[in-house]
This record gives structure tokens, sequence and C-alpha cells, in this order.
């Protein structure tokens, strides 16, 4: 890692009606480092990330690339100067080969006709230099989600870029695949590439960075070496409290009801699963894990009613239920047992235009309406009785939910079921996106609703967010569950074996 800086931070200051998003921010990139940002919810991290790529304008401060103040008004200013950003929206096209990705825009042509062959192998050779093997012919939607990752960054490196800025870039990635990704990260350090790095995994930050940068509330908290300090250390910077370890909890006085309120037998559904087969008692945590496109989500989507059923059955409390698209007039049943938090919150479980008070009260307007009337008094009470017990941050309960931070987004959809009376919470991916803190709370949460009796079906594919948090645990792979392991049993060497060989 060379000790020059490639990029500086100077006094960078942004407001949004009603928010300072950053206040007085100065810190510097060196070239060749990863170099982590790290925050909670709202402390300024996606601001500051599209400031540097140009999505947004700073009110104040300046940036320097090279030690040359630069003016990015916006995308295409960033990526000429060597700024690229990695979302997990790639910018790459899914029916396109490697190649012609790589050389979208600017095709080598031959006698003026479009040379392939020598696309080809320039792509070949560009990933055999990170001693990757490819067929350049490839389909890139047919890749997996860190190789499309790989090929969106060498197909910027081929445009020069000195900076590559990572928001969450292992949100999707099963474990085989992050260890793929960080390898990679480790080879382009090597020519002078820096990362910034944005995650909320202490591990991974503590793993691949170099130096880690806090922001809090808009403002600069510090830059350490990550050789320096301790999790429990950045989680303090971060949180301002002194917490031990708040990223898993388990809640080991939990009283595990045995009735049975929810069974699954022979579920199929498409090619999407096949054969499930599982029970769920009052009060249990029942995780769900394995790579992504292991059949996690759509199980939960089958249950709840989304995807229809091709064969076997559904029975909540002794009652079948008719699951599915074409059901949904017929089986009333389906609106009051099941509560769902869906993986893309932004998409599938927020109105996002639309303010706190109606994206919590939307699904209990049963408890509170009286003929054809909504009683006001009583919806103001739930909501700000919801917004205190899950401490849901807001200006006011007006405030339209696109303008929380991904945690508090979260708090909202959760409030929003708590509020129903629901039997079973199915939840996907729930700590997806959101910090440290945001997680602990999400988690004493599932265990508070656990000891008043409602059960908790969650996937997640970190083996060991669900290895901490549930009472039982089931593998997937392929739409299948491998495996189902008591809490007794779990073994988290075991539980990839399963989810990635067996």
């Amino acid at each position: 890692m060379s000790e020059e800086n490639l990029i500086e931070f100077k006094n960078i200051s942004k407001t949004f009606p009603g928010v300072v998003a950053l206040e007085d921010v100065s810190f510097e990139i060196k070239k060749g480092e990863v170099h982590a940002l790290v925050g909670e919810n709202g402390a300024g991290k996606s601001t500051l990330i599209k400031i540097l790529s140009g999505a947004e304008q700073k009110d104040e401060g300046r940036i320097f690339v090279n030690d040359r103040e630069t003016n990015i008004k916006n995308p295409k200013d960033a990526f000429n100067i060597g700024i690229t950003s990695i979302y997990q929206e790639l910018p790459l096209a899914p029916s396109l080969s490697i190649a012609d990705n790589i050389f979208l825009g600017r095709e080598m042509k031959k006698f003026g006709f479009l040379s392939r062959s020598q696309q080809n192998r320039i792509a070949i050779k560009s990933f055999k230099e990170f001693e990757i093997e490819i067929n350049p012919k490839t389909i890139v939607e047919k890749l997996s989600v860190s190789m499309q990752q790989i090929t969106a960054i060498i197909k910027s490196m081929m445009k020069e870029a000195k900076v590559f800025i990572m928001d969450e870039p292992t949100a999707t990635l099963g474990e085989h695949e992050v260890e793929r990704l960080f390898d990679f990260i480790t080879k382009i350090k090597k020519r002078d590439i820096s990362v910034l790095y944005i995650s909320h995994r202490m591990d991974e930050i503590f793993r691949i960075a170099d130096r880690v940068t806090v922001l809090k509330d808009g403002n600069y908290m510090g830059t350490k070496q990550v050789s320096d300090i301790t999790k429990s250390e950045l989680i303090t910077m971060m949180s301002g409290k002194n917490i031990h370890d708040a990223s898993l909890v388990y809640d080991p006085d939990r009283r595990i009801r045995y009735e049975i309120v929810l069974e699954v037998k022979n579920l199929c559904c498409r090619n999407l699963l096949k054969n499930i087969n599982f029970s769920l008692r009052e009060g249990e945590i029942f995780g769900l894990t394995g790579i992504v496109g292991a059949g996690k989500t759509e199980l939960l989507k089958c249950i709840y009613g989304l995807y229809d059923i091709d064969e076997g059955e559904v029975v909540l409390k002794t009652k079948k239920i008719e699951r599915g698209r074409n059901n949904r007039k017929k089986d009333a049943s389906r609106f009051t047992g099941f509560g769902f938090v869906p993986e893309d919150r932004k998409r599938e479980g927020l109105f996002l235009n639309l303010n706190i008070i109606y994206n919590i009260s939307v699904s209990s307007l049963k408890y509170l309406t009286r003929f054809l009337y909504i009683n006001k008094k009583k919806e103001i009470r739930l909501i700000n009785k919801n917004i205190k017990e899950l401490d849901i941050k807001t200006s006011s309960i007006s405030q339209q939910v696109q303008f929380l931070s991904g945690g508090n987004q979260q708090k909202v959809i959760l409030s929003r079921w708590l509020s129903s009376k629901k039997t079973v919470l199915l939840m996907d991916e729930p700590t997806r996106g959101i910090d440290v803190m945001a997680k602990t709370e999400i988690y004493k949460l599932m265990n508070k609703l656990s000891g008043e009796g409602i059960s908790i079906i969650f996937s997640s594919s970190d083996v060991s967010e669900v290895l901490s948090i549930s009472d039982r645990a089931a593998a997937m792979r392929n739409g299948r569950i491998i495996e189902i392991f008591e809490r007794k049993d779990f073994d988290k060497e075991k539980v990839l074996h399963d989810i990635l060989i067996n």
C-alpha cells in the first residue's frame, strides 16, 4: 500500500430539507488500500459516496484526486477521473457475453468489422492476470453474483479505474462467493488501485480493510488502522455506546411451546422448490440458510401465498391453507395468519412515498376502523407506541418512509406486523443492509416476539447469523431442504458442507 493519497475529502458538508447529512467531514484514501467506511444507518455514508460518484453535489468543502482539486458534477465526471461505483445493480448487460460486456461501447474492429476473436483473447488475458479462468463467450446472467462483480471491475480497470466504491458488495453473496471477491480485491490492491468499502459486517471489515473511517450523525468520528482497533472499540465509535458484542443475540431463557402452529408437507413449486417438509412450534425461531438461489426466498413467498403451489400443503393450526395467487379471494385466512418482511424492503415492503402512519397502520385497519371510518386518535396512539417500543428514529410520524435509514425502514415493516397480531412472521434476510446496532435491535425484537408466542421463520445467507439466533435451522440447496439441525447439534462446518457440497 502506497503512503500517497489518492483521494482527499476536505470539510465536506451537505444538507437536505430538515436534515444535516454531512458536516465538515475530512479524511483521505491512500493508493492501494481498502478503506472501510462505517457508521449506523443515517450516519452519512450513502451521501458521501454519492458525492464522490457524482450522484449528489456537496454544499461545501473540496475533493482532491491525486492532489488536484476536482469538481465532480455528475457520474460521467467521476468515471472520467477513474472513480467507479460497484453497486448491487451491476452495470452489465445480462444477455451479452463476458467479452461483449467488457468491450461494450468501445468494440474492437478489424477491417471495419467487429472482431470478437480479438475481444475474447483480451478478455481471457485480463482474467488470467488475476488467476481466473473464464470462457469469454459465457452469458453474464449465467455467472454467479461474485463473478458478475469481478467482470464489472475488470471492465472498469480496462478504462483506467483508480478507485472502486463498493457499497455492501457481499449483501447477495454466499460465503464461497465472498472468498472469491476478497481474493480478487487483494490482487487489485497490488496495482495501487484503491477500494472504498462500505459494509455493516464487522468480520468483513476486519478481514479485508487496511483502515476504517467512522461517521456518526453526519460527523467525522475518526480514522483508524484496522490492526489498531477491536470490534468493540469500533462499535463504540459508531454508536457512542460501550457494547462488548452487539452483533448476535440469542435468548436461552425463551420458552418454546410444544404446540405445532405450522406444517409444510411435501411442498413443490414449479422448478423452484421440491418436496419441502418441516413444522414450526409456537414461539420458535426457525432459520433457513443456503447460498443465493437455494430457494429460501421462494419458500417464504410460497408459504405467504405469493407463489402458486404445484403439490403439497400448508397447514396453519390444523387448518389447511390454500396458498397461491389463484386462491386469494376464497381464502381470507392468508391475510390473518402470516406477516411477511420481504428481502427487498423498498420494492416489496414499503409505500415509499407515503408516511410512517400509513405504512404501519395499513395492516391493522380492521382494528382501527368503526363503521368504515378510521379512528384517528387510536391510530396515532398505535403509531406513537410502536415508534417508542422499536426506537424508530424519525423527525415526525408524518415523514415519508423513503427518507428513513435502512434500519428504520425495516423497523417500520416489523411494526406493521406487530400491530396486526399475526401468528407466524416470515422474515426474508431481515438484517441485510442495516448497521450492527440496528441488527442487534432486530435480534432482540425477534426474541421478544418469540417470547410472546409469535413463531418466526427467517432466512439468511449468513450461516453464522442463522446459527446464532435460531432454535432450529434448515440447510437449503437447489430448492430442497438438505437437513434440519436442532440447536444442540449446530455445526457451522456441517451446515456449510450441506449447502455447498452435499
